[in-house]
């Protein structure tokens, strides 16, 4: 019995302690003012709902980007939401997979004219569309070594 009573009581010491420790937020800048370079060798494949498609099946545009694009791949269903400011944009693209948690990843990367990238992220404006490659999506449905082309909605 006392052995219990000393087990609470030692619980309540590392509750009061544990609970004494607060996370900072921590605020992250972005700077536009470099350029963003990446050793990484680009795909030369396209992810197009189940099927693989050649890069080069794919023009470039110059079209000016839309609020929002969606694809589906393999009955997942994902949505990029655009926020365009004269420095920024802020990409928020939702995965979702029947019967899973809502995945969602906010990239927000600096507006060069020319091009559309970050450590994480790469985009290509193409014909009613993007094609976006993430490096590092942080779900298992998205892959990391694959564009997928995203269709510009109305």
């Amino acid at each position: 019995m006392k052995l219990n009573k000393l087990l609470i009581f030692l619980g309540f010491i590392l509750l009061n302690i544990t609970s004494g420790c607060t996370a900072n937020p921590v605020a992250v800048g972005i700077d536009c003012s470099k350029n963003v370079t990446s050793d990484l060798s680009m795909p030369d494949l396209v992810l197009v709902g189940t099927d693989v498609v050649d890069i080069e099946s794919f023009n470039k545009s110059k079209e000016q980007l839309s609020k929002s694009y969606s694809a589906e791949t393999g009955g997942a269903a994902l949505e990029l939401s655009l926020v365009l400011t004269s420095e920024y944009l802020t990409i928020i693209r939702s995965f979702n997979e029947p019967g899973q948690a809502v995945n969602t990843k906010t990239y927000i990367i600096c507006n060069p004219e020319e091009g559309l990238s970050s450590d994480e992220l790469y985009i290509r404006v193409v014909n009613n569309g993007v094609l976006m490659l993430e490096t590092e999506p942080g779900v298992d449905g998205i892959p990391d070594d694959l564009w997928i082309l995203y269709d510009k909605q109305n």
